[in-house]
């Protein structure tokens, strides 16, 4: 299996596919990119949704793409899951339906803009329930871009982090800190977070074909394989979590 883990190609959720045609195509190009497997990873935020509509919603849409994959005889397999906004609340909450399908894994999203306070205590409080946390897009924070401290810690107390692959093609500060990051033991696994064919196509091919000449051949292997490895709630592939070192503005 070759999975992407991060995408908005289920319909009329959020700021993604906007129709089943939409959906199709995106699935089509996923595909085509040798992705057999595809994680529905939709936006929740507790500020406008309560997690019981969410998955109402969300289910009702999933069983119609997924007639409509049948119909088009796609090889590629559904999975329902979700993108969760961060927030202290959502540690009183039951947050089980937004796992990935089978598993015990969250997708956390944080906040470009601020760090995310309490961030250390929730990841305390949600491995305690049971709970895996994967952070998304973490080449959006400037607080670990500039602090790779930081995301050693988060790793340490257990969570697992993924990189956008259209930031790895088209930043090269991106680039370099997942390239660093990789080696590391900090970047588990690279996601297309497609919205559209226009707004962020699947670009996971290329992605890797880019990191391939910064990393080792085995790093490389490990982040195709551990989308499938968390699917299954084993444990991912990495070299031991390390601090990235910086020198005269480059990653070490």
């Amino acid at each position: 299996m070759t999975a992407d883990l991060h995408t908005h190609i289920l319909h009329g959720m959020d700021d993604g596919a906007k129709t089943i045609a939409d959906s199709i195509t995106l699935l089509k190009r996923e595909i085509a990119s040798g992705i057999d497997a595809v994680a529905l990873t939709s936006h929740f935020c507790t500020d406008w949704d309560t997690v019981d509509h969410y998955v109402e919603r969300r289910d009702r849409a999933f069983l119609q793409l997924q007639q409509a994959v049948r119909e088009e005889n796609l090889p590629v397999k559904l999975i329902p899951a979700a993108e969760i906004l961060y927030s202290s609340a959502l540690t009183d909450m039951d947050l089980s339906k937004l796992c990935y399908a089978g598993t015990k894994t969250l997708l956390i999203e944080l906040l470009p803009n601020a760090y995310p306070a309490g961030f250390e205590r929730f990841l305390f409080q949600m491995g305690t329930k049971g709970y895996t946390i994967l952070i998304a897009h973490i080449d959006r924070y400037p607080y670990l871009l500039d602090s790779p401290r930081l995301l050693c810690q988060w790793v340490e107390q257990g969570c697992y982090c993924h990189v956008n692959a259209s930031a790895v093609l088209y930043h090269r500060r991106t680039l370099a800190f997942t390239a660093a990051a990789v080696r590391h033991g900090l970047v588990h696994l690279i996601a297309s977070d497609t919205h559209s064919i226009e707004k962020r196509p699947p670009l996971m091919r290329e992605a890797f074909s880019l990191l391939q000449k910064r990393c080792q051949s085995e790093q490389i292997e490990w982040l195709k394989q551990n989308p499938a490895l968390l699917l299954q709630s084993k444990r991912l592939l990495s070299p031991p979590p390390s601090e990235i070192k910086r020198l005269f503005g480059k990653y070490l």
